[in-house]
This record gives C-alpha cells, sequence and structure tokens, in this order.
C-alpha cells in the first residue's frame, strides 16, 4: 500500500478516517476530505512533538518580527522550563 503518512502509523491513520466517517454519519466523504483529516492530524502530532520538546527544556522558540515562530535545538538540558528546574 505504501506509506501514507510521515508522522503517523497506519493504525493511527486508518483511526483518524474511521472518525472521519462516524462523523458524517452515513453521508460519506470522499478522498480529498480523507486526505485533509489525515493532514490535520499529521500537524496536530507534528505540533505536540514540538511543544514537548519546549516543556522539556530540548527546544527553544523564538517569534520573528512577522508573528513566524521559529525553534532552536537547546545546547544544554539546563536551559529548560522554570518548572523542571525547581521540582
Amino acid at each position: 500500500m505504501g506509506e501514507v503518512s510521515k508522522f503517523l502509523t497506519d493504525d493511527e491513520v486508518e483511526d483518524v478516517i474511521m472518525a472521519l466517517a462516524h462523523g458524517w454519519q452515513g453521508d460519506g466523504f470522499d478522498e480529498e476530505q480523507a486526505r485533509k483529516a489525515v493532514s490535520w492530524a499529521e500537524t496536530v502530532r507534528l505540533d505536540a512533538g514540538l511543544l514537548q520538546g519546549v516543556l522539556d527544556g530540548t527546544l527553544h522558540l523564538n517569534i520573528r518580527k512577522d508573528g513566524e515562530i521559529m525553534f532552536k535545538a537547546a545546547s544544554t538540558k539546563e536551559g529548560g522550563t522554570d518548572h523542571e528546574n525547581h521540582d
């Protein structure tokens, strides 16, 4: 079948599509809608990973003047969040 998603397992892709099928309650959906649902799930997975890196202190972030958020690997774990360093 080939790789459907770089960020989701085949089972996760199937679960997303099943959720889409249940959400339509018999009205049906097309391939483009299925692709959009999987794309959304991939974005969530990627965003969750970035957030976890920030919370773990392994990523730093910066917001550029144009509003774009940029991420950079922390050089050491000591640069972590306050709650991590004060528990």
